[in-house]
């Protein structure tokens, strides 16, 4: 039985990690629009459950963040989730009432900047 359950776990991780382009809750932001600026956002769930987002930039200081529906080539109008914005190249953000499987359902980038300076992909395009 905890062999079988043991099966069953790993199994469920590796279907939920093949999902995201999130590597250890780390997600690389690339310069966009020849802009130069990138960073990394980590992001980790908490009980509520609550996704917690931490973004530093560099060549970026003060701007918008969000998380949209869409690819990094292609997002959409609207922001799905629209974060604290950068100050001194950090942002740090709760999303209440959603667990990181919510990446995974559909495509989300992690969008700084207004155009889009930086974007990282949260899930596979």
């Amino acid at each position: 039985m905890i062999r079988a359950l043991s099966t069953f776990a790993v199994a469920m991780i590796v279907t939920a990690s093949a999902t995201l382009a999130i590597e250890n809750n780390s997600v690389q932001l690339a310069a966009q629009n020849g802009s130069g600026v990138n960073g990394t956002a980590m992001l980790h769930e908490t009980k509520g459950p609550n996704v917690v987002v931490a973004v530093k930039t560099t060549g970026f200081s003060t701007g918008s963040v969000s998380i949209d529906h869409g690819t990094c080539g292609h997002v959409t109008a609207k922001a799905e989730y629209t974060l604290t914005p950068l100050k001194s190249g950090t942002s740090t953000s709760t999303i209440k009432s959603i667990d990181l499987s919510t990446f995974g359902k559909t495509p989300y980038v992690l969008i700084v900047g207004t155009p889009a300076k930086a974007c990282g992909q949260l899930q596979g395009e």
